[in-house]
């Protein structure tokens, strides 16, 4: 029995409501049940997943669910804002997510600035 996603046939519109934990623990089993989702026939799949908790093993799943979808054609659009994990993973791979620099103002910084440059 698959708990982590519902899924609904309407024409060639094919919805997602995902569910539960889309954790490192689970990624076996939402594998599998994603592997086993036909979208032969859909040209847009519709995907909720304000139901769904995603860890980045389960959003790198759902990356992956994308990208076969749009391999086949089909148009995918997210019922509410797509989860920001997927949109750090993104910009992670397009190189545009930069490295937060931390202040050289800080006490710490201070103290171990001048190591190493001497």
């Amino acid at each position: 029995m698959n708990t982590h996603f519902e899924s609904r046939r309407a024409g060639d519109v094919l919805s997602l409501q995902l569910a539960g934990e889309w954790r490192v623990g689970e990624l076996a089993q939402i594998e599998a049940a994603l592997g086993a989702l036909p979208l032969s026939g859909a040209r847009r799949l519709e995907i909720d997943t304000a139901g769904a908790h995603l860890d980045l093993s389960g959003t790198w799943l759902l990356r992956a669910l994308i990208a076969r979808a749009r391999a086949a054609g089909v148009e995918v659009h997210f019922i509410g804002p797509a989860p920001e994990a997927l949109e750090l993973v993104e910009r992670t791979l397009s190189g545009a997510a930069e490295a937060a620099q931390p202040p050289d103002d800080t006490p710490l910084a201070a103290a171990v600035g001048g190591i190493g440059r001497r």
